[in-house]
């Protein structure tokens, strides 16, 4: 019996497109606007690249800040999540791709009203499975 549990488990989770983040970063815009430096991210959790690379949680708005993000190259991300604290404004500039494979969320509370921006192009692409 635990070995039919653990294959009906085990093949549950290896059928599934699941999204798993690195770590968690979280802009602070501290030096400017742009994505690309290293010092504008803050590590919260894991071992995640700054800049975040495809396998990174980002975080935008969950703290103050006054300089907004503004992607400049091409990369991916695993997801965001736009807070309450900061209205996000994240700037996409031309003939550049983010890409996101996980979701993207916003974040909101009683005391505030959060609002999220994205600038530049956009194309979505939805998928879904059945279970």
């Amino acid at each position: 019996m635990k070995t039919k549990l653990f294959f009906v488990i085990f093949f549950i989770f290896s059928s599934t497109s699941l999204v798993w983040a690195t770590g968690t970063v979280r802009w602070n815009g501290s030096t400017s606007s742009a994505w690309e430096t290293s010092s504008n991210w803050t590590t919260v959790s894991g071992t995640p690249s700054t800049p975040p690379g495809s396998g990174d949680a980002v975080e935008i708005g969950i703290v103050a800040y006054t300089t907004q993000p503004t992607v400049s190259s091409s990369t991916s991300v695993t997801s965001i999540t736009f807070g309450a604290a900061t209205g996000a404004i994240l700037t996409i500039n031309s003939g550049v791709t983010l890409t996101v494979s996980g979701a993207v969320s916003l974040q909101s509370n009683a005391s505030s009203n959060s609002t999220a921006s994205i600038t530049g192009s956009r194309s979505e692409e939805h998928t879904s499975e059945l279970q």
